[in-house]
């Protein structure tokens, strides 16, 4: 609400200021007066009115002198000033006007004209405020929108009620992977980037702060952008309220914060893995004495036993004992993150070996195609890790196509610059050999695909499946110095590709001396 317009009276005289009181009553003015000069000069610098009323002639310092100490104060030098006077001569408006006085009240004073001089100065007074207010509203604005645009967090303001974006800064595309005018059409689609098991969480904050409720809107969750890729977003925002304290919108902003939990979640994960091959290796001596028996028993039972029916169970027993072996050393491997010998090792052999095994397990209405180069270098390697990388991802993907589908092993050379490595998850530069194992099958969904590399984490039902697959290979993989990433999007297929670094000149003497 605007403050009422505030007019200084000056004057020596008490019947003209009793006079002035009352041809002003009845109207929206906030009324003050001096008796001098000196006493005007004070309450001017106190009260910063709206208008001074000031008479040309008093004791001690004249109205002129007073118009022209106003006009030297630079907190004072705005201030609209109308002379009071019973001269009507030009000359004496003339000095008034070099004094600095913005126009004059002959005496006696006309009821009529005071009131519309008076009128007329307080609607420039708002103009000039407004005006005033504007620029500095622009300034800010200016301000504001350079900063916003400069910066990599995402400035936002939404309206409440209806629900709509009024802006969003330019960082809102490498946050969210969409632009503002998608937002701006469809204010909705906000809530729909949010991961669906976030998603309940923050609108019902959302709403809490938007309702009045909560006085501050604090958010970091997951959001998916177009291309399946999983964003963790650090969000704060407050209400906007009209003149009545309603709210009637909310800003705030928002920041990238996945490396952050990326670097949280490779903690967490070295720590559980630490924590699982202490485990691991404590029960793994125990678990092999009570498989070793029934391993050593089967040929010798199978030497005593003639009965088909009694074979038959030998042979299943036998087979159980030895998974439970392999399940053991796969946990091994897991937790030592594959420390067994290496040699210079010519990888194409080992997956054209896993390709025809592939070929002959899996289910023929999956058909298992391969493209091998034919210059492939050699790695730095352990056979059986290899062999065991590819087979669990040929395995994965034959589980991803139940009704069948394509499986496609690639191999190739490639060699990664600093620039291509910056972009890609756990990448480095150096010469690798690059193996893709892509499948035509069910995808991984964004909620998955966040887990896949945590240890006995798995979509599988019971029985079918351990949770170390995936696991075992980045683990594998890691031991090797390689690096493996993995794209993929419900009902299109999953493609993981393995890099793992050449065999140098000096690395192939050494091993093979």
């Amino acid at each position: 609400m605007n403050a009422p317009f505030s007019i200084l009276i000056v004057d020596d005289n008490q019947a003209n200021r009793e006079t002035l009181f009352a041809l002003l009553e009845g109207q929206a003015y906030q009324l003050f007066e001096a008796t001098d000069g000196h006493a005007a000069l004070r309450l001017a610098a106190d009260l910063l009115p709206d208008l001074v009323l000031l008479d040309v002639m008093m004791p001690d310092i004249d109205g002129l002198e007073v118009c022209r100490r106003l006009r030297a104060d630079e907190k004072l030098a705005e201030i609209p000033i109308l002379l009071l006077t019973a001269l009507s001569d030009q000359a004496s408006r003339l000095a008034g006007l070099e004094a600095g006085a913005d126009d004059f009240i002959s005496k006696p004073f006309d009821r009529i004209e005071l009131r519309t001089r008076i009128r007329t100065i307080a609607r420039l007074k708002r103009y000039r405020r407004l005006v005033k207010t504007q620029e500095r509203l622009r300034t800010s604005e200016e301000r504001f929108q350079m900063l916003a645009e400069q910066s990599d967090e995402l400035f936002w303001f939404h309206r409440v009620s209806p629900f709509r974006v009024d802006y969003l800064s330019p960082a809102v595309e490498p946050i969210l992977g969409r632009s503002a005018d998608q937002f701006y059409e469809n204010p909705l689609l906000w809530v729909k980037t949010i991961h669906p098991e976030d998603r309940s969480r923050v609108w019902a904050s959302y709403e809490a702060v938007a309702g009045g409720r909560v006085s501050h809107f604090e958010e970091e969750y997951r959001v998916v952008i177009p291309s399946g890729e999983i964003r963790w977003v650090h969000d704060t925002g407050n209400p906007m309220r009209n003149d009545r304290q309603i709210i009637v919108g909310m800003g705030g902003v928002a920041r990238d914060v996945t490396e952050r939990k990326n670097a949280a979640e490779h903690l967490l994960r070295a720590q559980r893995i630490e924590s699982i091959g202490m485990l691991a290796s404590g029960i793994a001596h125990d678990f092999n004495n009570a498989l070793a028996p029934i391993v050593m028993a089967g040929p010798l039972l199978q030497s005593y036993i003639t009965d088909p029916r009694g074979l038959r169970m030998v042979e299943t027993i036998e087979r159980s004992a030895k998974r439970g072996v392999d399940l053991v050393k796969q946990l091994m491997t897991f937790t030592r993150g594959g420390g067994d010998k290496k040699c210079v090792l010519e990888i194409a052999a080992v997956l054209r070996e896993v390709l025809e095994l592939a070929k002959a397990t899996f289910p023929r209405s999956i058909n298992v195609t391969s493209d091998l180069a034919d210059d492939l270098r050699s790695v730095v390697g352990n056979p059986t890790q290899i062999h065991q990388i590819i087979l669990n991802l040929c395995v994965n993907a034959r589980d991803a196509t139940p009704l069948g589908g394509e499986l496609k092993v690639t191999a190739s050379n490639c060699v990664i610059d600093e620039r291509a490595a910056a972009e890609m998850p756990d990448g480095r530069a150096g010469a690798f050999v690059r193996i893709d194992v892509s499948d035509t099958g069910t995808g991984i969904p964004p909620e998955v695909l966040a887990r896949i590399w945590q240890p006995f984490f798995t979509t599988k039902n019971v029985g079918k499946g351990t949770g170390l697959g995936l696991s075992t290979v980045r683990g594998l993989v890691e031991a090797h110095c390689g690096f493996v990433s993995v794209k993929t999007a419900p009902d299109q297929g999953t493609c993981f590709t393995i890099y793992i670094p050449v065999a140098t000149e000096a690395t192939h003497d050494l091993m093979t001396a």
